[in-house]
């Protein structure tokens, strides 16, 4: 064997083994890659975090109808209290002395009497209770939508950092 072929077949070896180690080293950096992008995903609860702001939008959609279920509802039951203050308003109007004069003269005097006389009428208390239920329960659906808008807020933000977090570790192989 002369010299000639002796350095061509040691060359040839020589890139062989760097093709073979280039390989391997690829492989190894593309395996630490996809082990870290595991780690990193578990610990950030990327798919629990998909999974909860995925299920927000239809959240919302159910809290809306119940705030508008619970309006319709405070609606009747505020016209029921109306009527029921109506009532009273009229009966004090109508009201008069015995010189034939209206007993409450006065747009003050009627209130007052009419404050007074809602604390002691049946009828207008029987109103008041289904109304002040009715007006709990639409400040609480309000107050549930308002809970998941600001939820799905608070996401974004979160999510947009995250993103950001993310694109800042990407390598490009």
């Amino acid at each position: 064997m002369d010299l000639r072929s002796f350095a061509y077949d040691l060359n040839k070896n020589m890139r062989n083994t760097m093709v073979e180690q280039q390989n391997r080293t690829l492989e190894v950096l593309c395996d630490a890659l996809d082990y870290s992008q595991k780690k990193v995903d578990e610990q950030l609860d990327v798919t629990g975090f998909k999974t909860n702001i995925m299920a927000l939008p239809e959240k919302i959609r159910v809290q809306q109808e119940k705030v508008k279920e619970a309006s319709d509802a405070f609606e009747v039951v505020k016209s029921n209290l109306v009527n029921a203050e109506s009532m009273l308003m009229s009966i004090i109007t109508a009201e008069v002395n015995g010189a034939g004069k209206s007993l409450y003269s006065n747009d003050k005097a009627r209130q007052a009497e009419l404050e007074i006389r809602k604390k002691m009428d049946f009828e207008y208390q029987q109103a008041w209770e289904p109304y002040k239920a009715a007006l709990d329960e639409l400040d609480n659906a309000r107050f549930k939508l308002e809970q998941y808008q600001n939820e799905f807020k608070a996401y974004q933000v979160v999510g947009n950092m995250l993103a950001a977090r993310l694109s800042l570790m990407k390598l490009e192989v």
